[in-house]
């Protein structure tokens, strides 16, 4: 896209390996739903939707993707 066109190589790398990390969390889960590490979903959500430009909430920076391990998320408390 043109967006993408005006990114800086630092910032095209760094989309491109969060995005390759939303493949791997992603990846057969789709019946599963909440099976993903919320904080690592939630990162990237805010990334996407500022392009790369702001870094989370509370945060000094943007985090590469490979800050995030592959954690599961927790467990569903079902004594609700």
């Amino acid at each position: 896209s043109l967006k993408d066109l005006q990114l800086t190589p630092e910032v095209k790398a760094m989309k491109a390996a969060w995005i390759k990390k939303q493949a791997k969390v992603f990846a057969g889960k789709h019946t599963k739903p909440d099976s993903e590490d919320p904080e690592t979903v939630n990162h990237f959500n805010w990334y996407m939707a500022t392009g790369f430009t702001l870094p989370y909430p509370g945060e000094a920076k943007i985090r590469p993707a490979s800050d995030f391990k592959n954690r599961r998320a927790p467990k569903a408390d079902l004594d609700d």
